[in-house]
This record gives structure tokens, sequence and C-alpha cells, in this order.
């Protein structure tokens, strides 16, 4: 899921950061993530200010960067 270390610290999440090679826990680092930075975008369901979230960091909905990725996970998601 591509987390680095600062994403993992921003998450709040328990653990070590070696433990992002695992799914579940990636999954559970992810979702924190995104509820801190993004909780109107995670109870809507926005998947693409989620993602760009996700790509770009807490500002990441703004970030003219980030427009291609979300493009993208609207596609994979329709």
């Amino acid at each position: 899921m591509q987390i680095h270390r600062g994403y993992h610290a921003d998450s709040r999440v328990a653990g070590d950061y070696s433990r992002v090679a695992d799914l579940d826990y990636s999954k559970r680092v992810v979702s924190a993530y995104l509820q801190r930075y993004a909780p109107a975008a995670w109870a809507a369901g926005d998947v693409v200010t989620l993602a760009r979230i996700h790509n770009g960091g807490p500002k990441g909905a703004t970030k003219p960067a980030t427009v291609a990725y979300g493009d993208k996970v609207a596609r994979l998601t329709k």
C-alpha cells in the first residue's frame, strides 16, 4: 500500500513500522490515517478524495499532483 514511515506515524496505530508488510495491519493503518485526515470523505465513501489524501498527504485532495491518481482510482472503482 506504499505506506511510508511518516504516514504510519500519523495514523497513530500502535505497532512497529515493519508490520506494514502485513496486509491486515496495513488496512488498519490506512483506515486510521484516512479517518483522521478525511472523516467526512470516509463517512461519505468518497474514494477519490480518500485516494488523493492517501497519495498526497493530509492536504492531498487539494494538490494538482494527485488528480491523476484520484482519476485512476475513480476508473477502477466504477
